[in-house]
């Protein structure tokens, strides 16, 4: 029987240079981003493996995303490996933003889900594996971060299959060795295929090292356990077992291949993304299993038949680029200026992280950016019959959060609409509704996803947004509340001003009914008697008589305001000088 390696599969031959995409999924805090960052320092992609503590990586290049320390939207890197075109879709992990790792999930030729070595965190995979499964897509389990297990590969083992709907392959068994500290590490692993022993480095490729002893009975059984499970698919190697004679590694690799593309079976490969161990046996995997452009769209039901066709499946809006469309080509070829469906092609971009790198020509298989086609949306394709939803995209979930948004400055509101409209095309899991207050209430899956796009909105305003609860129904500013200072209505007297936020000569002012107010652009604060009220003595300060209009002196002299205080010793005099007149009259 002829090598795997060297044979022609169906859909296209490793090395010949096709395009395959591989999404890259699992819990918050799983390592997707340390394990792209491998992959493309493994690859040649980048010179230095950057990291995600540092804030220097690839992914996760997004201003929300340094911010919060997390994945907010997809990551996009192409590469090539021995021959062969990749192109790598990090998805965000957190559960509120799981609409895009949906969406990537349903472009991709493979899945690769990433979990730590804790079997109380597998539960966490539950709603990926559910969508991956129900849609037939091939899959990867990578235990990562096994340098600093705890537990053992069989009980992790366990658990995954717990909560998994297809049988699990393990293909490697690790080499440990004792700490000083009593416990145990990880230095390498057994490929149960090849039947070979590896030591880790800290970076590059692993050193092909003779197996230990202690090894080898427990590499028997995980090896036996792996042949019964392929054999449940293939009848010629369960012959051969029930035989008692030992299988021949082409057979292995092809029943591998084929079930693994049936989705059928789920390999789980071990690693430390951060380390660059066991990166490289998993690119290997990837590059002889993952199915080629062709099968996934018969998978999904769509045309392949030379004419061009992509879906999009993601929309980004760039200050300086507009409208960018991702999209997935699954036919034919695009090129700038070309006409598809009565909608003109603009520039192709390639992105790579937060870069994007201008392209003549787009082929089939490729992850592309197409800018200014503004009449395509995510879950649409485009074709020769022009544009058309397509059918098995992940429709959005049903929002359980809101957000209630109001400009500050009325000018600002057609802004924040504008805005909105935006973030809803990029993020279809969000929604808004204009209220009648007039605010905007912002609905989506949850806080964080809600108001990182609010962020976003606020960045085309000139002074922000004010939030709210909608659920209220009345904000700080609506009219149906009571007002922080408002005058005091007497029905038997002339309105006074509050107290409240003045000072105390304006209290006192309030108090004896003198009228007050402030002059000039100081602080000097004077007060003027009423207009019914008689001037007394002092009052009017005796200056250089002005002249009228005639050039002779006025016949009155100027009357000028009197300082507050001033003037609020002479009612205190007056008063009390009235009251010792009228205890002398007693």
């Amino acid at each position: 029987m002829n090598d795997i390696k060297s044979e022609t599969i169906a859909g296209g031959r490793p090395g010949s240079g096709a395009h395959r995409v591989v999404a890259l999924c699992g819990p918050y805090l799983s390592g997707k981003t340390s394990l792209l960052e491998s992959i493309l320092y493994a690859t040649g992609a980048i010179g230095r493996r950057e990291s995600t503590r540092a804030v220097t990586s690839i992914g996760d290049g997004a201003p929300e995303a340094r911010k919060r320390g997390m994945g907010t939207e997809i990551n996009v890197a192409s590469v090539d490996y021995l021959g062969d075109q990749w192109t790598f879709l990090d998805v965000p992990g957190s559960i509120e933003f799981q609409h895009d790792a949906y969406a990537a999930l349903a472009v991709c030729d493979a899945a690769v889900l990433v979990c730590e070595p804790s079997p109380e965190r597998v539960v966490a995979l539950t709603p990926l594996l559910k969508y991956i499964e129900d849609h037939h897509i091939p899959h990867i389990l990578f235990v990562n971060k096994i340098d600093s297990a705890e537990v053992r590969v069989r009980d992790m083992l366990s658990a995954l299959q717990a909560v998994s709907g297809r049988k699990l392959v393990l293909r490697q068994v690790p080499i440990r060795r004792p700490t000083n500290d009593g416990g145990e590490e990880t230095v390498g692993y057994v490929d149960l295929v090849s039947e070979r022993a590896y030591r880790y480095k800290p970076s590059g490729a692993s050193d092909l090292i003779e197996m230990p002893a202690e090894i080898l009975p427990r590499e028997s059984e995980a090896r036996r356990e792996m042949l019964e499970t392929l054999s449940e698919f293939d009848d010629t190697l369960l012959e051969q077992l029930i035989e008692d004679i030992a299988p021949e590694k082409s057979l292995i690799y092809r029943d591998l291949h084929d079930e693994f593309g049936a989705d059928q079976i789920v390999p789980v490969l071990l690693g430390a993304g951060d380390r660059e161990n066991g990166v490289r046996r998993l690119l290997k995997a990837l590059r002889h299993d993952t199915p080629f452009v062709g099968e996934t769209a018969k998978r999904r039901a769509l045309p392949s038949n030379g004419v061009a066709l992509a879906e999009c499946f993601k929309v980004l809006h760039q200050s300086h680029a507009g409208k960018l469309s991702l999209c997935r080509v699954w036919s034919g070829a695009l090129s700038e200026g070309q006409s598809v469906g009565g909608q003109r092609i603009g520039t192709l971009l390639r992105p790579f992280g937060q870069r994007l790198d201008k392209i003549a020509e787009a082929k089939a298989g490729e992850i592309v950016a197409l800018a200014k086609v503004d009449a395509l949306s995510g879950g649409q394709s485009l074709g020769a019959g022009g544009i058309a939803p397509t059918a098995d995209f992940p429709p959005a979930d049903p929002a359980v959060f809101g957000l209630s948004l109001k400009a500050k400055n009325r000018n600002d509101e057609v802004k924040l609409s504008g805005a909105l409209h935006k973030i809803v095309e990029e993020d279809p899991s969000l929604s808004f509704e204009a209220r009648r207050d007039p605010r905007a209430a912002d609905q989506g899956p949850g806080r964080d996803a809600s108001q990182g796009r609010g962020r976003q909105a606020r960045r085309p305003l000139q002074r922000g947004r004010r939030h709210g609860n909608p659920a209220r129904g009345l904000s700080r500013d609506h009219p149906g509340r009571r007002p922080a200072a408002r005058a005091l209505q007497a029905p038997d007297r002339r309105p006074r001003p509050v107290r409240r936020h003045q000072g105390r000569d304006q209290a006192l002012a309030a108090r004896l009914g003198l009228p007050f107010r402030r002059q000039g652009r100081g602080r000097r604060r004077t007060a003027q008697l009423h207009p019914r009220r008689r001037a007394g003595p002092g009052r009017v300060h005796q200056g250089r008589p002005a002249r009228s209009a005639g050039g002779r002196p006025r016949s009155h002299p100027v009357r000028r305001p009197v300082p507050f205080r001033r003037q609020l010793g002479d009612v205190v005099q007056d008063s009390a000088s009235r009251c010792c007149s009228s205890r002398s009259s007693r």
